[in-house]
This record gives structure tokens, C-alpha cells and sequence, in this order.
């Protein structure tokens, strides 16, 4: 689809609201936009905040999504980086 193709163009906001979107409906969108997503994810992971680390994950366990390799090394380096900047809400 469209969102599949235009992956990269998508900031890191727009691919979090994509899943949580699916992921509040309780839809898993297929294979291959969920790997689009994760892969402008993995790009994008320099933008991550505390908050933003919190809802890509847990949009992908909802659906359902098993998270990509490289996708859980951005996110734990950068959770790590940032750590300090963690709140309670973040961690729950």
C-alpha cells in the first residue's frame, strides 16, 4: 500500500501514531508495512524520547508484532543514553 511505500518519508510521530492507531483498533496491518515501519523506526531512532520508545513497543506487542533485531538494539541503546530522562509512566 501506499503507507508501504512511502515509508521513508515518515518521522518517527507519524510511524508511532501509525501503529498505535493499529494497535488500538486491534488490527495487525501486514507484514510488509509493519517492517517498513520498524525499518524508518530503526532510522529515526535518534529522535526517540522516553515516551516514544514506550509507545512503539508497545503498539508492536499488542498487535501482535514481533520487533526487529535491529529495532530493539536502537531502542535499548537509546533507552540507555537516555535513561535519566525515564519517568515512571514511561517504564509501566
Amino acid at each position: 500500500g501506499r503507507a508501504t511505500a512511502t515509508a521513508g518519508d515518515f518521522k518517527l510521530q507519524e510511524v508511532e501514531n501509525l501503529l498505535q492507531a493499529f494497535s488500538t483498533m486491534g488490527i495487525t496491518p501486514d507484514a510488509g508495512l509493519v517492517e517498513a515501519m520498524q525499518g524508518r523506526a530503526i532510522a529515526t531512532a535518534g529522535d526517540f524520547d522516553p515516551q516514544a520508545v514506550a509507545n512503539l513497543v508497545w503498539a508492536l506487542a499488542t498487535m501482535g508484532a514481533k520487533p526487529e533485531a535491529g529495532l530493539l538494539e536502537a531502542m535499548q541503546g537509546h533507552a540507555t543514553a537516555t535513561a535519566g530522562d525515564f519517568t515512571p509512566q514511561n517504564l509501566s
